[in-house]
């Protein structure tokens, strides 16, 4: 009897679970990179896997062809990638039913090469090209219609992804450990239901436009970059439960009223914000918030639990918290002593002659 299909996806609910770094003892979300490789394995195992195996039949011609082109300049090649196999017998395939392919996932095969999205069969559901070395600029338009899950993580793509024009269906997004990946991604045409975003351990740089994500994002990845400038917080999506910004190059000071009301986790660590963030009027439901390594200075009211709070400071009981550094006020500017005008010495004329006596 065959099982029906089941989809697995990294889904985010308020109780999601947080774990602890062992070194420095930091609880972190499921945005972490450990996390995400056991979500990777089980939702390649459910999705993939989970149906029982069934006799080989024929594919389309325009899928088996698809198949040749996107795997053409992969390498090592794989001695099932022949026409000679059935394509659903082929590493890296995965079908349902099995006259169907639904699925590529190619994750640490030590492969390398690049990816071409027009490439793919019509029916794929989920690509999988984590932990290998394909490079260049991927090719992300003309992905199929019914893609729901790209993985290109851990990587060496090179350049700027173009992010417009994905499948409306996509729901999980990951670019992450690509550290050639450059450039300022546009985030403002992600389709509209896209829940999960990671861009994170790349060299992206330039200040991102958080104003127009989608409605429904609720993971938001940006950790570890050369991102820059003071990022608006004041739009961000409703449904945001993991904010990642630490690791970059953020400056000013951030403007934190108006955070999702559901925000449960926030990192904007190691940065190079500064002044004096007002913590008060943060989400109620907050439960780690991590503003360590800036350049924060003076004291704020806070209305969550100091438990869910590192600072570079203290918070006390009384619900303030209070940085290290003072703020020193700049400096009064003192208005240039104007020199004297300086005198130029007449230059005096010369003699004039005495007139000659004519006798």
């Amino acid at each position: 009897m065959q099982k029906k299909k089941r989809v697995f996806m990294c889904t985010v609910n308020p109780s999601f679970s947080v774990h602890e770094d062992t070194k420095s003892h930091k609880p972190k979300a499921d945005c972490s990179p450990s996390m995400i490789k056991i979500f990777i394995l089980l939702e390649a195992f459910i999705f993939f896997t989970l149906a029982e195996p069934t006799p080989a039949q024929p594919l389309a011609m325009d899928d088996l062809n698809a198949l040749m082109r996107l795997f053409a300049d992969w390498y090592p090649k794989d001695p099932s990638w022949t026409y000679q196999t059935p394509a659903c017998q082929w590493r890296g395939v995965m079908c349902f039913p099995s006259e169907s392919v639904t699925g590529i996932n190619v994750d640490s095969l030590h492969l390398n090469g690049t990816f071409n999205g027009t490439n793919l069969p019509s029916g794929v559901q989920s690509v999988i090209l984590r932990n290998n070395t394909f490079s260049g600029i991927p090719i992300l338009s003309g992905l199929p219609a019914n893609l729901q899950h790209l993985d290109l993580g851990d990587n060496q793509f090179s350049g700027t992804p173009n992010l417009s024009g994905l499948p409306t269906g996509l729901v999980y997004l990951y670019l992450g450990y690509n550290n050639q990946f450059s450039g300022t991604p546009n985030l403002s045409g992600l389709p509209a239901g896209l829940q999960q975003l990671y861009l994170s351990q790349s060299s992206f740089s330039g200040t991102p436009n958080l104003s127009d994500l989608p409605t429904g994002l609720q993971y938001l990845c940006l950790d570890n970059n050369q991102f820059s400038g003071t990022p608006n917080l004041s739009n961000l999506p409703v449904g945001l439960q993991v904010l990642y910004l630490h690791g970059n190059q953020f400056s000013g000071t951030p403007n934190l009223s108006g955070l999702p009301t559901g925000l449960v986790y926030m990192d904007f660590s190691q940065n190079q914000f500064s002044g004096t963030p007002n913590f008060s009027g943060l989400p109620t439901g907050l439960q780690y918030l991590y503003t360590t390594f800036n350049q924060f200075c003076g004291s704020t009211p806070i209305d969550i639990s100091c438990a869910s709070v590192q600072v570079d400071g203290t918070c006390d009981g009384n619900g303030t918290v209070t940085f290290y550094s003072a703020c020193t006020p700049a400096p009064t500017p003192v208005p240039p002593t104007k020199a004297p005008p300086t005198k130029t010495p007449l230059t005096p004329a010369p003699p004039t002659p005495a007139p000659k006596m004519v006798f």
